[in-house]
């Protein structure tokens, strides 16, 4: 038969596979079966996948499940029966396939069906560049609504020239509109969305827009519909011009910054009150406690401190206690500006701290003062700040100091009285049995005799005499005191034995008969120990009274202790 007599559309196949060759594209017809088998592929069609034709028949590459792999195969395979369970038997698919290299790669497919034959026709063609270009756009995408989800900000689209404002879902609620607000900043400040003090600002930042400044801010109060209170908002914007380079939109990014806004309020108003402090204080200190950075130094560590040791807090406290502080004073000082443990302190929500100490002024003297600690978060910034404030305390100190030790003090002998003896033993005898001690009551012999021979102010003499005696006699650590009357409480530390008592306490009572004007003293001594004999004071007391009651009995003049006592 001659070809040429046919047209060319009904040809035999034979004569169409040469035209097939030369189509740019994959062209395949496989039977929709389990291995989607091939009956035909072009030389296009083995090339997307690396192979020529006298490879994949080589190989076994003779249906689609070769390049189809897990999931993916299954999935095709499913969806083409989909399509053509519906009736549809012209469709597209998108799916993944493996090359000869084992490289993933998207091809798109364009089939028809023949349902007479059950075969399948498909055009294939390489979109694995399209895909990927896609995945980076949804991956920016995405990175661009995290990064605004993450800055809190809220982004909207404003039309210049019909003065629209576009906001999404959530932004809308808030301020109580629609998602489209026309001519929005008159609305906003009809309907009372900004508040009053804000108006005139809020117009500029609109009249900015308007002008075709390239970019511009703002802050105001505006109203919050679902928090039912005004709230404080920056808001930038950023011009987008037209092809003609004419203002057309602008898009704005809004935040809630009422926190900040408040931070920066009280910050400020704290430093004007703050300022007024500095004024007579001896030293000030600025820092920014976070980064251990020094912000400003007034005062005597001004003047004093070695330029090379201002950077930072931590050489500045250390040249300070070292130069300036008194020794017995260094350590607790030192302490209180210890920089980790006031970050510390900080995060556990301690954030103003005191330390009284003694230091030396410009003349060497010793001076007290108060070192003022406060810290607060930068409001501009996510580091702590510290100021620290030193100034003198010294004559209302000194005072206090007089009036503890006159509270402490006996009127007439200046030793200790009855209530500050408790309270410095009540420590001592607190601690279980440590240690071996002496609670000693000390009575001046026949004193009523002395007050009626020589008066009252020989008596007082008397007693004043018997506390310096004491005084004297008595070791490092050891305390005593006026009980009342003629009773003194002697309270030696560390004795081990009585025998040690005892000749401490009977060079005690010779001292006391030295001649003294017209009059011989004398006294009597009365024991208990700590911890045999009581572990409290009121015990201890109850025991070394039994014992000087014995003393005087034996004839006055003597030490008793009391287990001495016959009972």
């Amino acid at each position: 038969m001659d070809d040429s007599v046919y047209p060319a559309a009904v040809l035999p196949a034979r004569q169409k596979a040469p035209l097939a060759e030369e189509i740019p594209c994959g062209i395949f017809r496989m039977v929709l079966d389990e291995r989607m088998s091939l009956l035909y592929g072009n030389e296009y069609f083995y090339r997307c996948f690396g192979y020529s034709a006298e490879a994949a028949a080589k190989e076994g590459f003779d249906n689609c499940r070769f390049i189809l792999e897990g999931d993916e195969y299954s999935r095709v395979l499913q969806e083409m029966r989909g399509h053509i369970a519906h009736g549809q038997y012209h469709f597209e698919l998108e799916n993944r396939c493996v090359t000869r290299s084992r490289e993933q790669i998207w091809v798109l497919v364009r089939a028809v069906y023949d349902p007479e034959e059950g075969t399948m026709l498909g055009a294939v063609f390489n979109i694995t560049d399209r895909k990927r270009a896609e995945e980076a756009l949804r991956i920016s995408e995405e990175e661009n609504r995290i990064a605004i989800g993450q800055s809190g900000k809220i982004i909207c689209r404003y039309d210049i020239r019909s003065r629209t404002l576009s906001l999404p879902e959530g932004a809308a609620r808030m301020l109580g509109t629609g998602p489209v607000v026309p001519d929005a900043f008159n609305h906003f400040a009809a309907c009372g969305a900004v508040a009053p003090e804000c108006a005139a600002d809020c117009r500029r930042f609109a009249d900015q827009m308007h002008a075709g400044q390239d970019k511009g801010s703002g802050t105001f109060r505006m109203w919050n519909s679902e928090k039912g209170c005004f709230c404080w908002y920056h808001v930038d914007y950023t011009l987008v011009c037209d092809d003609k380079g004419e203002p057309a939109s602008a898009i704005l990014s809004y935040y809630d910054c009422t926190d900040l806004h408040e931070k920066e309020v009280a910050y400020r108003r704290w430093r004007q009150t703050y300022e007024e402090k500095v004024k007579d204080c001896i030293s000030y200190y600025e820092f920014n406690l976070t980064d251990d950075i020094c912000g400003r130094l007034e005062g005597q560590v001004a003047t004093q401190i070695p330029e090379a040791l201002r950077a930072s807090f931590s050489q500045i406290t250390d040249y300070a206690a070292e130069h300036f502080v008194h020794p017995e004073d260094r350590r607790k000082y030192e302490q209180a500006l210890d920089r980790k443990a006031l970050l510390r302190k900080h995060r556990e929500g301690v954030h103003e701290l005191c330390c009284e100490h003694r230091r030396y002024d410009e003349r060497g003297l010793v001076r007290w003062a108060l070192l003022e600690i406060q810290m607060i978060d930068d409001p501009f910034s996510d580091a702590v700040r510290a100021f620290v404030l030193i100034k003198s305390i010294d004559e209302e100190k000194r005072r206090q100091l007089q009036m503890k030790q006159l509270s402490q003090s006996d009127p007439l002998t200046g030793i200790y009285n009855r209530r500050a003896l408790i309270s410095h033993l009540s420590p001592l005898l607190r601690r279980d049995g440590e240690g071996q001690h002496a609670f000693v009551i000390l009575d001046i012999d026949h004193f009523k005799e002395l007050n009626d021979t020589q008066g009252h102010q020989a008596g007082d003499q008397a007693l004043i005499e018997v506390a310096r005696g004491l005084q004297a006699g008595l070791h490092g650590g050891d305390l005593c005191g006026r009980l009342g009357g003629d009773e003194f409480l002697i309270f030696l530390r560390d004795v081990l034995s009585d025998e040690d008592v005892h000749l401490r306490l009977d060079a005690l009572r010779v001292s006391l008969m030295q001649p003294s004007r017209q009059y011989r003293l004398s006294g009597s001594f009365g024991v208990a120990r700590f911890p045999q004999d009581g572990l409290n004071f009121r015990l201890l007391y109850q025991k070394a009274d039994l014992a000087l009651y014995e003393a005087k009995r034996r004839g006055r003049d003597q030490v008793v202790q009391y287990r001495e006592i016959e009972r």
